[in-house]
């Protein structure tokens, strides 16, 4: 209404251009790393890409913020289309010389400053800048209240500290399909679903990196089975059985041959050992049941502490955290 207001009373009125439709934040982020643009050019721009978003993040009441006026030299200098692409994606709606952001700041603005984060990490940047007060050696240490209320919230704390890292795993698994080393894409892409698992098994960022692990695993000549089995799984359960073979047929990468030979689901992603954690708290006990398949004995290994377990089986391993402290 207002771009209409202030049309001239004795022009044309020049119907205002529609915004651009959100991009996903994911394509967003393959679509920076396969960019071409020279190291320092992209760690330039992330720089600027991050300190726009913390801005917002920090100021979510300052109106100065949420608007970028890209004719401005600094940010034309810096923000190359990638980069833009990625301030789209956290929520800013391109407006031709001008980038707004009106929606409320929330999780995809957050998700959207850890994958930038990751990417600087990828790129050899700091991610964090150092904070300005020292740390001091007279500090006093925690009461033993603290330890044990720590001990108390670390199994809980745990997930969502290690959520924050998926953004890394994407990153690189998106930077080695691009570089074409495809069965080590397929395994950085299992190994988002391994935390996907814990974290939000429902999520649609789950069904496709499962998806892409699989095609990854078809480009890189990996044994298919457990990629198709385990995509399966994903599938059907945020979608119904039949969904993934009917997307198969149609992309045709993944043969109709290749899903008759690997019937059935996984109920782990692929390289991931399945585990069912059970406490027992009439008889004060935690049992860690792992699904180590036909792995020889003297190729099993399991290291206990208080809040986690470490099991070893072959080349396969899995950090189990336990649901409260255990005398190890």
């Amino acid at each position: 209404l207002k771009q209409w207001a202030r049309a001239p009373a004795n022009g044309p009125v020049a119907r205002p251009q529609p915004w651009a439709a959100p991009m996903d934040l994911e394509a967003a982020v393959e679509g920076f790393v396969t960019s071409g643009a020279a190291p320092d050019r992209q760690r330039e721009g992330l720089e600027l890409v991050r300190k726009l978003l913390q801005n917002i993040e920090r100021n979510p009441s300052e109106a100065k913020f949420r608007q970028v006026k890209r004719t401005n030299p600094a940010i034309q200098s810096r923000l190359f289309p990638e980069c833009v692409d990625l301030l789209v994606a956290a929520g800013f709606e391109d407006a031709g010389d001008l980038l707004l952001y009106r929606a409320d700041p929330g999780p995809l603005l957050e998700e959207a400053l850890a994958f930038t984060e990751s990417l600087l990490l990828s790129l050899g940047g700091s991610a964090v800048a150092a904070s300005s007060s020292s740390s001091s050696s007279t500090a006093p240490a925690p009461s033993a209240a603290a330890c044990e209320a720590a001990m108390r919230l670390a199994p809980g704390v745990e997930p969502l500290l290690r959520g924050s890292l998926v953004a890394a795993s994407v990153v690189l698994a998106a930077s080695l399909a691009a570089e074409g080393r495809h069965g080590e894409a397929a395994r950085a892409y299992s190994k988002c679903c391994e935390a996907m698992e814990e974290a939000a098994p429902h999520n649609a960022y789950h069904v496709g990196w499962a998806l892409e692990a699989l095609r990854e695993a078809k480009r890189g000549r990996l044994e298919l089975a457990p990629f198709l089995r385990y995509a399966r799984k994903v599938f059907c359960g945020h979608y119904g059985p039949g969904v993934l073979e009917a997307l198969l047929a149609k992309d045709g990468e993944v043969t109709s041959a290749d899903v008759a030979a690997a019937p059935g689901a996984e109920s782990a992603p692929p390289g991931s050992l399945p585990v069912r954690v059970v406490r027992r708290a009439e008889k004060g006990e935690v049992v860690v049941e792992v699904e180590v398949g036909d792995v020889p004995a003297d190729q099993l290994s399991m290291e206990v502490c208080r809040l986690a377990v470490l099991v070893h089986a072959g080349a396969a391993r899995v950090a189990v955290v336990l649901p409260c402290p255990v005398a190890a």
